[in-house]
């Protein structure tokens, strides 16, 4: 009995933790361009980067598009596959003679990958990465007490 709670144990600890594996995405710019990162329609980093990783990307299959400062360079769109997750793929913008691209430049079991210092990193956001407005008050109008004129 002991050895059969044991089993369902290790199975039920093996089988969260690999279901809730994520991965990272770095896309950097070769020619050190400036651009917005997007993954699944969502904004990553307010300001232009030349080097950004998202990390928690919890889906396999990922829209990913590259939307650069100078405006003449256009956008590149590109769908990313992770086969396994738990894994931080790098790729990099490049220039073709079709415009730019995202190529495949390695990657890395999440236990070795590291950060460098000109990095943008950002956990993958739910929302646009834009610059928080200020919050908007709501103004509720206060009713005037009622006085009763004598008769």
């Amino acid at each position: 009995m002991k050895k059969i709670i044991l089993l369902f144990t290790v199975f039920v600890v093996f089988a969260t933790t690999t279901w809730a594996q994520t991965s990272n995405l770095v896309v950097f710019s070769e020619d050190l361009n400036p651009f917005y990162l997007v993954v699944n329609g969502i904004k990553q980093n307010a300001t232009p980067q030349t080097n950004v990783k998202v990390t928690q990307l919890k889906t396999t299959d990922n829209a990913v598009m590259v939307i650069f400062q100078d405006k003449t360079l256009g956008t590149v769109k590109q769908n990313f596959y992770f086969p396994e997750m738990g894994v931080e793929v790098t790729t990099k913008i490049t220039k073709t003679s079709k415009g730019y691209k995202l190529r495949y430049f390695g990657e890395v079991p999440l236990e070795e990958a590291t950060s460098s210092a000109n990095q943008y990193a950002t956990s993958f956001q739910n929302e646009d990465a834009e610059t928080p407005s200020a919050p908007v008050e709501e103004v509720i109008p206060v009713a005037s007490p009622v006085t009763e004129t004598p008769k």
